[in-house]
């Protein structure tokens, strides 16, 4: 089974991780998550663990279509 960590456009290997990634444009909440670096990177491989990828099984598409789109554009720009 694929972990968020493998995929390589999707925002968790920075979020989770500290990885740094050009494309992305930090969430605003993502520092409120806990007082350092590394506590918020616990909450957040816990957030999506716990609830994003256990809710998102349930669904049969990842995303909107508007989502979709716009990730695409700003992956082709960057390319």
């Amino acid at each position: 089974m694929p972990k968020p960590e493998d995929y390589k456009y999707s925002s968790y290997n920075y979020y989770a991780e500290g990885k740094k990634d050009d494309l992305l444009t930090e969430d605003m909440f993502y520092k409120d998550l806990d007082k350092n670096q590394q506590s918020s990177q616990k909450a957040y491989r816990e957030i999506i663990v716990n609830e994003v990828i256990s809710e998102s099984y349930l669904k049969p598409v990842w995303g909107s279509d508007y989502q979709r789109y716009h990730e695409i554009r700003k992956a082709k720009y960057h390319l």
